[in-house]
């Protein structure tokens, strides 16, 4: 508290706090989503990990996922055709970690939503240490993963929380990603992981360059 007091003794020192401040609440705010159709339904606050900001909405971003948030019909039983529906909004992210939750709160940066969603979340990493790598994905519902337009693991239907694995061998430099995800009723969950041959998984983060040597257990 005397820290506080002494910083804001300053009135340039407060002035920039304060707007630092304020910054950070826009970009929180500016990275949700709520959908259409009532009062949303604010959740308590809650970890969320991978939501950051710095998408570039016209294009890929190297080292962020933008991901594009469709409402979808509770008939949804496959991964929906995303160019025939207009998103309702956008989310900003460096990672998959949604671990399996139900209700709210439920995908970050999703307000007032858990079920008949999808998130089609696309961009780019750097491959520092070329080599093969393993991705496992874990959903509910379905998922895919896509590396440089290919698919590599599809995971998708309606089903409860499963994991996929599939190995892809990648050289140096950039690589783009996709990862479309749709959501039914019930748990959501989605999680993308990678592990170097041989070693352990952890979850990927696109803004940092992928290396065999500091995934290794």
């Amino acid at each position: 508290m005397r820290s506080s007091l002494r910083l804001c003794a300053c009135p340039v020192l407060c002035l920039l706090l304060a707007a630092s401040l304020a910054g950070c609440a826009e970009a929180e705010q500016e990275n949700q989503v709520v959908f259409p159709g009532g009062t949303p339904r604010l959740p308590p606050a809650a970890p969320a990990p991978g939501l950051t900001t710095g998408c570039n909405e016209d294009g890929t971003t190297l080292g962020r996922l933008l991901g594009r948030v469709y409402a979808i019909a509770p008939e949804t039983r496959r991964m929906p055709n995303f160019d025939a529906l207009s998103p309702v909004g956008t989310l900003c992210l460096d990672r998959l970690d949604v671990t399996e939750r139900r209700g709210q709160p439920g995908f970050p940066g999703i307000v007032n939503r858990s079920e008949w969603f999808a998130v089609d979340s696309r961009g780019a990493f750097v491959v520092d240490e070329p080599g093969t790598y393993s991705f496992r994905l874990t959903s509910d519902d379905g998922s895919e993963l896509y590396l440089d337009g290919a698919l590599v693991i599809r995971n998708d239907g309606y089903h409860v929380t499963h994991t996929a694995v599939a190995s892809s061998t990648l050289g140096a430099g950039p690589h783009s990603i996709a990862v479309p995800y749709w959501q039914g009723p019930g748990p959501l969950a989605l999680v993308l992981e990678v592990a170097p041959a041989g070693g352990s998984y952890h979850v990927l983060r696109v803004d940092e360059p992928l290396r065999a040597s500091t995934l290794a257990p």
